[in-house]
């Protein structure tokens, strides 16, 4: 006689399809696109699921829960394209950027943009665009090339009253000079990476000193089994 099917287990159900939506709105706090989703949306086979999860996310901007954009990203290569986030942004390609180096990171431990302290003191308060917690505290800053050199500056006055290290993501190799060359202050903590470099090799040796030297970093917590660390970098 053929296998009887299982039962259908409704409660089962609602309880996957409850946690998928949780999973996907954690990380739909950065903006995302869909190569950036598929893998909280399988099929049985562990495939992504682009019907369904296209279906999901319709159903969630139809309830106001989560913005739908455009957009194309400057200096960076890539298509127009449609892009995902639980909030409003005023600056979704620099955000899509960034979530691109996350992605590229392995969604490392990070704290979201709500959620970010402001570092200075008085009027020259900004707020880093994130930070990573493992294995040791890091701002990062990603930047677009459309800030001027005194708004740079009054981030650094900023980011000298603290001691964590800054991760600047630079556009173009003449970016990254001239951030070398308007960050004096803080040449001590800084370290600049090409986005293009980062997102091929996140975790080589791709994080440029402003003395030249490169270097890498890891975002693995430090009580990870070495067994599961995957070779990442211990620096």
């Amino acid at each position: 006689m053929p296998d009887t099917p299982a039962p259908f287990d409704r409660r089962r159900s609602r309880e996957v399809g409850r946690g998928r939506t949780l999973a996907l709105r954690k990380r739909l706090v950065r903006v995302c696109d869909v190569t950036d989703l598929e893998d909280l949306v399988t099929d049985s086979a562990h495939e992504p699921d682009h019907k369904a999860l296209s279906r999901i996310l319709c159903r969630m901007r139809d309830r106001r829960q989560v913005y739908k954009f455009q957009i194309e990203i400057g200096d960076f290569v890539g298509p127009e394209r449609n892009v995902w986030c639980l909030y409003r942004m005023s600056s979704v390609a620099h955000d899509n950027a960034l979530t691109k180096v996350m992605k590229a990171l392995g969604w490392p431990e990070e704290e979201k943009p709500t959620h970010i302290e402001s570092v200075g003191a008085g009027d020259d308060r900004v707020r880093p665009d994130a930070v990573t917690l493992f294995p040791k505290k890091r701002l990062w800053e990603m930047d677009m090339d459309t800030e001027r050199e005194e708004e740079i500056r009054k981030k650094v006055k900023a980011l000298m009253l603290q001691q964590d290290a800054v991760l600047w993501i630079c556009p173009t190799e003449a970016r990254r000079q001239k951030l070398i060359a308007w960050t004096t202050e803080i040449h001590d903590r800084s370290f600049y990476a090409l986005w293009s470099d980062l997102i091929a090799t996140p975790r080589g040796e791709v994080w440029k000193s402003a003395k030249g030297n490169m270097r890498a970093f890891s975002f693995v917590p430090k009580d990870v089994q070495e067994e599961e660390r995957n070779d990442v970098p211990t620096n």
